[in-house]
């Protein structure tokens, strides 16, 4: 679609380059201005006439010229006082400017590009070479002048867009917030129904019914869950969650971590390892948040590890963002904070390249043989992501299919 506007403008341009413009001629010579403008107006062109800089600069002002044809001696200012007034004003520092002079010497010809002429004309002038000069610098401001109008409706376009955009997505926040909070209030009366009649409070049932209230319990729950990971979702999006920042021991949370994880571990004979560097800081984070992010890190290692395997957690304390120097994202050295950089390795499935950047989408799930047979609502990685960055912090990947994954967050060390 850009590129098709473009095209249709450049072609306007081509078309249009010989139609009334206005072309400013500056010369106190009065036989100079007469020759020149039958020269302009000849070619189709509209020529504005001043013998003097100060009345070139007002007519450059209102008039907007697309070239300015400029002799340097003239009464009060020369031609290149006016050049350099011109070109600091900011109406009219963008229009070409061209001299012509009689002046022939080098150190001329230099004041004049440095001044930011276009270009430098001795005079006697011949007809042809002035003519094609002023064709192809008025072509050069004509399709510039174009390109920005496009590039301002392009700009207020996108703006446009931009703010339906932001408007279609709170209005989602808001319709998953609401939606969310009316499937609760059902949803824990099913599951608190259910547990009521597992503990026989209702009357004796059999081994079969036991079974079959487990099922509704856990997919209850199942769901429940999915109903939180939406509502922590939209929240973040929609700005409504504040964190609750304290300073905390991270060496703590992660044993408590481990110890929760350790039972999904045990049941599918997976090694858990932690490597904890001693003597952490404490850390001024929100507890609740990066713990529920660290358990959903490991719980996903441990849930996409073949029985047998191992997971890793590693956490340490470095002097600048690991992320910002493997990434190359900026200059690591503008950091001058430590960072907490928390890595749970697996080895289990893996992830290919160009799956990669789908795993923060909502709602998205791998479409591949080994990751179908897993559950999952695609959140959970969206919501880590946000979490770390309302902390100031990254997440990145690294990845190799059949040989395991390596999650990494880091946050800001700040005690």
């Amino acid at each position: 679609m850009l590129v098709t506007i473009f095209a249709k403008r450049l072609n306007m341009i081509k078309d249009s380059s010989a139609k009334l413009k206005h072309i400013l001629l500056v010369d106190d010579n009065p036989h100079n201005l007469k020759v020149l403008s039958e020269m302009i107006n000849g070619c189709g062109w509209k020529a504005l006439m001043a013998t003097d800089g100060d009345s070139a600069i007002e007519q450059a002002g209102y008039a907007h010229p697309y070239l300015i044809m400029l002799d340097v001696m003239m009464p009060g200012i020369d031609g290149f006082e006016t050049c350099r007034r011109l070109k600091a004003n900011s109406g009219t520092e963008k229009i070409p400017i061209i001299f012509m002079t009689a002046l022939a010497d080098t150190s001329s010809k230099v004041q004049a590009l440095e001044l930011g002429a276009v270009d430098y004309i001795c005079k006697p002038f011949q007809e042809k070479e002035v003519l094609a000069r002023v064709k192809t610098h008025v072509s050069l401001y004509s399709l510039q002048v174009e390109l920005e109008e496009l590039v301002q409706e392009r700009t207020a376009e996108l703006i446009k867009a931009k703010d339906k955009a932001e408007i279609a997505n709170r209005a989602k926040s808001n319709f998953l917030s609401v939606m969310s909070h009316e499937l609760r209030t059902p949803l824990n009366a099913i599951l608190g129904m259910t547990e009521g009649l597992k503990d026989e409070i209702f009357g004796t049932i059999n081994e079969q019914q036991k079974q079959a209230l487990l099922t509704i319990e856990q997919s209850g729950e199942h769901l429940l869950a999915l109903i939180d990971d939406i509502l922590d979702v939209s929240r973040i999006e929609r700005g409504t969650i504040d964190l609750e920042l304290t300073s905390v021991n991270i060496a703590e949370i992660c044993n408590d971590v481990i110890a929760i994880i350790s039972l999904e571990a045990v049941k599918k004979d997976i090694q858990l390892v932690a490597e904890i560097q001693p003597n952490l800081n404490k850390i001024t984070i929100d507890k609740q948040r990066i713990t529920q992010s660290i358990i959903y890190l490991l719980s996903n290692a441990v849930k996409f590890t073949p029985k047998g395997g191992q997971v890793t957690l590693t956490v340490e304390s470095v002097p600048t963002s690991v992320y910002k120097t493997e990434i190359k994202y900026i200059d690591a050295t503008q950091n001058h904070h430590p960072w907490l950089v928390i890595s749970i390795t697996d080895t289990g499935i893996g992830i290919a390249p160009e799956d990669i950047d789908k795993l923060f989408q909502p709602f998205v799930q791998l479409d591949s043989g080994l990751s179908r047979q897993y559950e999952g609502s695609g959140l959970g990685l969206v919501l880590v992501k946000q979490i770390v960055e309302q902390h100031g912090g990254n997440i990145w990947i690294h990845s190799e299919v059949g040989k395991g994954s390596c999650f990494t967050i880091e946050v800001p060390l700040l005690s």
